[in-house]
């Protein structure tokens, strides 16, 4: 992560933490801390009253208070309309009344607020805080055509520099709100598209109906373990099953009803296999259960569950249905089947078809 995503997580609270509008208030109350402390100093140096040094100070510890309570408690609604209460009920009619009202700079910040209410708040609140502006604007209309010696005009080179300040402070603000909710729209983007790049890539390892690998998927990872348990000399076994009579139950109850149990078997199993153990359909009502760890005895043991449980599911529907299991085990034997793992699966095939020409319901240990 750069420093400068650092320092911004750190000033404005992580993505991860706070949403994007969030942020943007943790943006807002830190400037207006910043541009009130530097009032302080500059009302200090330029020889403002103490009345100008005060409120520019009272300015600058509310604003301070309210950025607390947002970055640190997380509280978003509290310090987002004192906030806007005080910038619009408080210093919009006091710097209105001293800043030369209609002529002077003030009237231009009453924009920027008007965006930053509508960025901000949702709802009641951003209806209030809009339609209270225009009142606030409004009333301060009509005193200064009504009463226009009120109204503090200081011309001057002050007056310009307080001007300036504000109309380069206001620039700055809306720069960082832009490049907010801009940077936050990219990074959610992004975000997205890698979830769907994710999502993309899992189903393309899944068979769609099952919801186990796919062939390609089992294929990839047995020839990865293959290649590691090489190395270490591993037991590891492979079992190749086959559902007896599917066929038949297919014709006789229709292909919705063999779906549904092709699905309800697969999630049983699943529920049966360890946590390293992989399953997969190979093809039609064939699958493939890649068993690290396992050896022949231990594979068969867990083929017997396999098939114990498909017998459970097919009597508890129908007596007639007769769902059973066949299967061929083939434990790999690297020393003497090192780089033969075509070969392996024709075992493991072989010996599958062998317990199917015997009458099926049955497990076979390849030789």
């Amino acid at each position: 992560m750069s420093y400068l995503k650092k320092l911004e997580n750190v000033l404005l609270g992580r993505a991860e933490e706070f949403d994007v509008r969030h942020r943007i208030l943790n943006a807002i109350l830190l400037f207006m801390v910043l541009l009130f402390s530097a009032s302080v100093f500059i009302n200090a140096a330029i020889g403002e009253s103490r009345l100008g040094v005060a409120i520019s100070l009272m300015g600058a510890i509310i604003y301070s208070i309210l950025y607390f309570i947002s970055l640190n408690y997380k509280k978003f609604l509290f310090p987002a309309v004192v906030a806007y209460s005080t910038a619009l009920f408080g210093y919009t009619p006091l710097l209105w009344l001293r800043d030369g009202g209609l002529t002077g700079g003030f009237p231009y910040f009453l924009v920027i607020l008007g965006i930053l209410v509508a960025i901000v708040f949702a709802g009641k609140w951003r209806a209030f805080f809009l339609i209270s502006e225009v009142v606030v604007v409004s009333a301060l209309l009509i005193i200064e055509r009504l009463y226009p010696e009120i109204i503090t005009h200081c011309p001057g080179p002050h007056c310009v520099f307080y001007n300036n300040l504000w109309g380069f402070s206001l620039a700055l603000l809306v720069v960082i709100i832009v490049g907010l909710v801009y940077i936050e729209r990219f990074e959610r983007a992004n975000r997205k598209l890698h979830e769907y790049a994710a999502r993309l890539e899992e189903l393309s390892k899944r068979d769609p109906l099952t919801g186990l690998y796919n062939r390609r998927e089992l294929m990839d990872r047995l020839n990865l373990l293959f290649k590691i348990f090489s190395r270490n000399r591993s037991d590891l076994s492979i079992v190749m099953i086959d559902l007896d009579n599917f066929k038949s139950a297919n014709d006789n109850y229709g292909h919705s009803f063999g779906d549904k149990i092709l699905k309800e078997i697969s999630e049983e199993w699943k529920k049966l296999l360890r946590e390293g153990d992989i399953i997969g359909r190979w093809g039609g009502d064939e699958f493939l259960v890649i068993l690290p760890h396992a050896d022949a005895r231990g594979a068969m043991s867990v083929a017997e569950r396999l098939k114990n449980k498909v017998k459970e599911i097919s009597q508890k529907y129908s007596a007639d249905l007769n769902l059973s299991l066949s299967a061929g085990v083939v434990q790999i034997d690297f020393l003497a089947d090192s780089g033969k793992l075509e070969y392996l699966l024709e075992k493991a095939d072989e010996a599958l078809y062998k317990g199917k020409r015997l009458g099926g319901d049955r497990i076979v240990i390849a030789s």
